[in-house]
């Protein structure tokens, strides 16, 4: 009995010591990569964007309305009868029988600049 006792213990020893050999080994993903080869992996990025230009103002207006609003305000303008723009000019320059050139009454120096 103490032979086989001998005998297991030795290979309990043997045992033990395949086991920490192995775990002595490099280990997959520790030591070693799983395609067998050292060090990380490069990875080559070419970002190429396919857009038409009514996309890419459609996305841009759509950033700027969202940064500004969309409020739309418009500004009142003062507009004349065509009757009282003949008055208003009758006052400046009087009445005239017909049509005249507006060259007429301009002053004598910047007449000669304007054609």
């Amino acid at each position: 009995m103490a032979a086989a006792l001998a005998f297991q213990l030795q290979r309990l020893e043997a045992m033990r010591k395949a086991g920490q050999s192995l775990s002595e080994c490099p280990q997959l993903g520790l030591g070693r990569q799983a395609r067998g080869l050292p060090g990380g992996i490069t990875v080559n990025r070419d970002t190429v964007f396919e857009i038409s230009l009514y996309d890419l103002l459609h996305a841009y207006g759509g950033c700027r309305q969202r940064v500004e609003g969309s409020r739309l305000e418009i500004v009142a303008v003062q507009t004349h009868a065509v009757e009282e723009a003949i008055q208003r000019m009758e006052r400046m320059i009087g009445r005239l029988p017909g049509w005249q050139p507006l060259m007429r009454f301009l002053p004598r120096e910047s007449a000669g600049g304007v054609k």
